[in-house]
């Protein structure tokens, strides 16, 4: 049974003979603008730590999820903090 051509429409679009997504080519054109060591070392950077996402089976966008959950906490509140401010502290009547 043959799959349907359009399968693999929903995919992004990648590095050609890698299985990198096409963002990831970004620090390395940054690097062919700007040719400097420093830019170089930071698209090396991006590039192992990209390659050690994917190979994990992580995507940017899901480190970059993980990332904002932490730093908002574990606690979580299902009041809007308006409310928390306005009702935290009130006093008995006496």
């Amino acid at each position: 049974m043959r799959n349907a051509p359009w399968v693999n429409t929903a995919l992004s679009a990648g590095l050609p003979y890698t299985k990198f997504p096409a963002y990831c080519a970004f620090p390395i054109l940054l690097t062919l603008v700007h040719p400097r060591m420093w830019t170089l070392s930071i698209a090396l950077v991006v590039f192992v730590a990209q390659g050690y996402l994917f190979h994990k089976g992580y995507t940017l966008a899901w480190f970059l999820r993980r990332c904002r959950s932490r730093l908002y906490g574990a606690r979580v509140s299902a009041r809007p903090i308006w409310v928390i401010r306005r009702f935290s502290r009130i006093q008995g009547p006496y």
